[in-house]
């Protein structure tokens, strides 16, 4: 499957997006909490397709990790948003 590294989503801040586990074509989800200056995010793991791959792959539920934003694969669940 692989990660697209063209991608032209924007998550924000509440946003929850899913990400592959390391090129298993499996897929875990996090909440994003905050939205990095560099396109990082930090988000927290809140939900897995797998969770023993998630653990292999030294994701842990609950904690928060940085990430790139440029390896999102899609927004599953929007946070409202201000108008």
């Amino acid at each position: 499957m692989g990660i697209n590294h063209h991608n032209t989503l924007e998550p924000r801040h509440g946003d929850v997006v899913r990400f592959e586990i390391e090129d298993s074509g499996l897929w875990f989800y996090c909440q994003v909490d905050e939205v990095l200056d560099d396109e990082g995010l930090l988000c927290t793991v809140v939900d897995a397709q797998s969770w023993p791959d998630l653990v292999l792959a030294k994701k842990v539920p609950g904690r928060q990790y940085r990430m790139s934003a440029r390896d999102v694969l899609s927004i599953v669940r929007s946070s409202p948003r201000a108008s």
